[in-house]
Protein backbone atom coordinates (compact mmCIF):
# COMPACT_ATOMS: atom_id res chain seq x y z
CA UNK A 1 0.00 0.00 0.00
CA UNK A 2 2.44 2.35 0.76
CA UNK A 3 4.30 1.66 -2.73
CA UNK A 4 1.21 2.70 -4.17
CA UNK A 5 1.10 5.96 -2.33
CA UNK A 6 4.47 6.84 -3.43
CA UNK A 7 3.28 6.19 -7.20
CA UNK A 8 0.26 8.39 -6.29
CA UNK A 9 2.26 11.11 -5.09
CA UNK A 10 4.25 10.88 -8.54
CA UNK A 11 1.47 11.12 -10.38
CA UNK A 12 0.04 14.05 -8.68
CA UNK A 13 3.96 15.92 -8.42
CA UNK A 14 3.76 15.31 -12.50
CA UNK A 15 0.57 16.95 -12.79
CA UNK A 16 0.81 19.79 -10.26
CA UNK A 17 4.26 21.42 -10.18
CA UNK A 18 4.23 22.03 -13.71
CA UNK A 19 1.21 24.26 -13.48
CA UNK A 20 2.13 25.91 -9.76
CA UNK A 21 5.62 27.22 -11.17
CA UNK A 22 3.90 28.00 -14.62
CA UNK A 23 1.39 30.07 -13.23
CA UNK A 24 3.55 32.17 -11.51
CA UNK A 25 5.65 34.37 -13.50
CA UNK A 26 8.38 34.83 -10.15
CA UNK A 27 10.09 31.55 -9.03
CA UNK A 28 9.51 31.65 -5.43
CA UNK A 29 12.72 29.78 -3.73
CA UNK A 30 10.62 28.16 -0.73
CA UNK A 31 8.15 26.47 -3.06
CA UNK A 32 10.37 25.47 -5.21
CA UNK A 33 13.22 23.89 -2.95
CA UNK A 34 9.84 21.90 -1.18
CA UNK A 35 8.76 20.84 -5.08
CA UNK A 36 12.18 20.07 -5.74
CA UNK A 37 12.81 17.82 -2.68
CA UNK A 38 9.53 16.37 -2.45
CA UNK A 39 9.46 15.23 -6.14
CA UNK A 40 13.39 14.43 -6.14
CA UNK A 41 12.15 11.81 -3.37
CA UNK A 42 9.03 10.64 -4.88
CA UNK A 43 11.66 10.11 -8.21
CA UNK A 44 14.59 8.26 -6.40
CA UNK A 45 11.48 5.88 -4.59
CA UNK A 46 10.04 4.82 -8.19
CA UNK A 47 13.84 4.58 -9.94
CA UNK A 48 14.65 1.65 -6.65
CA UNK A 49 11.39 0.21 -7.27
CA UNK A 50 11.89 -0.47 -10.45
CA UNK A 51 15.27 -1.28 -10.40
CA UNK A 52 14.39 -3.61 -7.60
CA UNK A 53 11.09 -4.77 -9.74
CA UNK A 54 13.92 -5.34 -13.02
CA UNK A 55 15.90 -7.76 -10.73
CA UNK A 56 13.14 -9.92 -10.22
CA UNK A 57 13.20 -8.57 -7.06
CA UNK A 58 9.14 -8.47 -4.72
CA UNK A 59 7.99 -4.97 -5.11
CA UNK A 60 4.60 -4.66 -3.04
CA UNK A 61 2.04 -2.88 -5.13
CA UNK A 62 4.56 -2.61 -7.95
CA UNK A 63 3.44 -3.36 -11.66
CA UNK A 64 4.22 -2.57 -14.83
CA UNK A 65 1.32 -0.87 -15.43
CA UNK A 66 1.71 1.64 -12.91
CA UNK A 67 4.88 3.26 -14.83
CA UNK A 68 4.05 3.18 -17.96
CA UNK A 69 0.09 3.34 -17.88
CA UNK A 70 -2.62 0.74 -18.07
CA UNK A 71 -2.85 1.36 -21.94
CA UNK A 72 0.47 1.22 -22.59
CA UNK A 73 0.91 -1.50 -25.72
CA UNK A 74 3.56 -3.38 -25.73
CA UNK A 75 3.75 -3.39 -29.84
CA UNK A 76 4.92 0.35 -29.18
CA UNK A 77 7.81 -0.37 -26.91
CA UNK A 78 10.65 0.40 -29.34
CA UNK A 79 9.17 3.70 -30.12
CA UNK A 80 8.51 4.16 -26.34
CA UNK A 81 12.25 3.49 -25.57
CA UNK A 82 13.02 6.05 -28.64
CA UNK A 83 10.66 8.49 -26.91
CA UNK A 84 12.76 8.21 -23.42
CA UNK A 85 16.17 7.91 -25.49
CA UNK A 86 15.32 11.76 -26.66
CA UNK A 87 14.03 12.95 -23.20
CA UNK A 88 17.42 11.95 -21.86
CA UNK A 89 19.42 13.66 -25.15
CA UNK A 90 17.22 16.80 -25.07
CA UNK A 91 16.47 17.18 -21.78
CA UNK A 92 19.05 15.24 -19.18
CA UNK A 93 16.41 13.25 -18.58
CA UNK A 94 13.31 15.84 -17.49
CA UNK A 95 10.60 15.01 -18.69
CA UNK A 96 8.35 18.52 -20.74
CA UNK A 97 6.01 18.51 -17.58
CA UNK A 98 8.97 18.86 -15.12
CA UNK A 99 11.16 21.53 -17.42
CA UNK A 100 9.55 24.75 -14.91
CA UNK A 101 10.69 23.29 -12.08
CA UNK A 102 14.19 22.79 -13.75
CA UNK A 103 13.94 26.52 -14.88
CA UNK A 104 13.22 27.87 -11.44
CA UNK A 105 15.86 26.00 -9.87
CA UNK A 106 17.86 27.72 -12.45
CA UNK A 107 17.01 30.63 -12.34
CA UNK A 108 17.00 30.89 -8.40
CA UNK A 109 20.94 29.39 -8.74
CA UNK A 110 20.39 26.50 -7.55
CA UNK A 111 22.63 24.56 -9.90
CA UNK A 112 24.00 21.95 -7.55
CA UNK A 113 20.50 20.84 -7.27
CA UNK A 114 19.58 21.65 -10.88
CA UNK A 115 22.62 19.16 -11.67
CA UNK A 116 21.04 16.41 -9.02
CA UNK A 117 17.34 16.65 -10.25
CA UNK A 118 18.69 16.10 -13.81
CA UNK A 119 20.96 13.25 -13.10
CA UNK A 120 18.00 11.83 -11.12
CA UNK A 121 15.54 12.15 -13.71
CA UNK A 122 18.35 10.16 -16.12
CA UNK A 123 19.03 7.58 -14.25
CA UNK A 124 14.66 7.45 -13.80
CA UNK A 125 14.55 7.50 -17.21
CA UNK A 126 17.43 4.87 -17.94
CA UNK A 127 15.78 2.30 -15.29
CA UNK A 128 12.25 3.17 -17.44
CA UNK A 129 14.60 2.13 -20.95
CA UNK A 130 16.01 -1.13 -18.83
CA UNK A 131 12.22 -2.23 -17.45
CA UNK A 132 11.36 -2.12 -21.15
CA UNK A 133 13.91 -3.81 -22.78
CA UNK A 134 13.58 -6.51 -20.14
CA UNK A 135 9.89 -6.96 -20.77
CA UNK A 136 10.48 -7.31 -24.88
CA UNK A 137 13.34 -10.04 -23.99
CA UNK A 138 10.39 -11.53 -21.77
CA UNK A 139 7.80 -11.46 -24.77
CA UNK A 140 5.39 -9.37 -22.76
CA UNK A 141 5.80 -11.14 -19.82
CA UNK A 142 7.80 -9.26 -16.89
Amino acid sequence: MHRFNLFLSLVFLLLTVPRALAQGSACKKSEVLAQYKLSLSTLKNQTDQMERYVTGQDVEGFSFSLVFGPSFDFENTESKIKEIRNTIKNNAGVPSENIALVNCLEALKKNDQKVIYEKAFTLFQQTKITLLEKNLELEDNI
